[in-house]
């Protein structure tokens, strides 16, 4: 790549700024950690029953209810409930421009 006297400069982030957004994203993240790990939820190697326990299933949940709170445009949550293997939480933010 050849830099130009013509190209753009590029400012680095303001070290603030980030850190302002992170704690937006991540706020209230530790109460909901402390939940989810006090579920019992178990694979379905250790747990015959794991469907009907829907241990797995309240995990997922509580994990996709807090990122569908995040302050993430164009942020989309989807929560699949398949045969097995488990459920599990899909998460898709659109691409931007924003990089030029």
């Amino acid at each position: 790549m050849t830099i130009t006297p013509d190209a753009p400069t590029v400012s680095p982030l303001d070290p603030e700024v980030v850190a302002a957004h992170c704690d937006a994203v991540w706020d209230g993240i530790e109460p909901v950690l402390h939940e989810y790990i006090a579920i019992p939820a178990l694979s379905q190697n250790f747990d015959p029953d794991w469907r009907a326990n829907r241990e797995i299933a309240r995990a997922v949940e509580l994990i996709a209810a807090w990122c569908r709170e995040r302050p993430i445009p164009g942020l989309a949550v989807e929560v699949g409930d398949p045969p097995p293997p488990a459920p599990g939480i899909g998460l898709e933010i659109p691409a931007t421009d924003a990089g030029g």
